[in-house]
């Protein structure tokens, strides 16, 4: 009944069955598959833009979020962010108050460790100065003791901010 496949089972070959030899365009693929494989490419690209977009739209949200409790945590504790009191820290407080201090000085500028590490693209600069100012600034005595906890490439970019902050001030103070 089936000759073929007898044969086949002898011989490993079929001469009643072999694909004709396609013409070399063939080969290719016609018009309607080249335009599914590029929709379906541009789908993929566009896929790809669309996560990057809203990890970085996530990224923005997570920050302002962390931005506005760690400032409530501040408001809530003003007494901490006297820059002069806290140049002194160490003799300034202690017991609970110096524990208090040390993980107030370690959440604000383990803040400002994040949104450097991370990268914000665009809002970097503008986030990353204002943010200086508000929180690692009133810590920068603690932040230079405890540098050695940090990424060097982090210390470097807050020392020349603060560097820059000090002849503001000065330049402010001194007409």
């Amino acid at each position: 009944m089936f000759p073929c496949i007898d044969h086949a089972f002898a011989t490993l070959s079929c001469s009643y069955w072999q694909p004709q030899p396609a013409s070399p365009a063939a080969n290719y693929g016609n018009v309607a598959q080249w335009v599914a494989a590029l929709i379906a490419l541009a789908a993929l690209i566009l896929a790809a833009i669309s996560a990057r977009w809203a990890a970085k739209q996530w990224r923005l949200q997570y920050f302002t979020k962390e931005w506005a409790q760690t400032l409530q945590f501040l408001f809530a504790n003003p007494s901490y962010l006297n820059p002069e009191k806290n140049r002194n820290y160490q003799t300034k407080y202690d017991g609970d108050e110096a524990v208090k201090y040390d993980l107030i000085a370690r959440l604000s500028i383990g803040y400002v460790d994040d949104l450097y590490h991370l990268k914000t693209g665009k809002y970097l600069s503008s986030w990353l100065r204002g943010s200086v100012q508000v929180f690692v600034s009133p810590h920068s005595a603690w932040f230079l003791d405890h540098k050695d906890a940090y990424d060097p490439n982090f210390v470097s970019a807050m020392q020349a901010e603060l560097e820059v902050q000090d002849i503001n001030e000065s330049s402010d103070t001194n007409p």
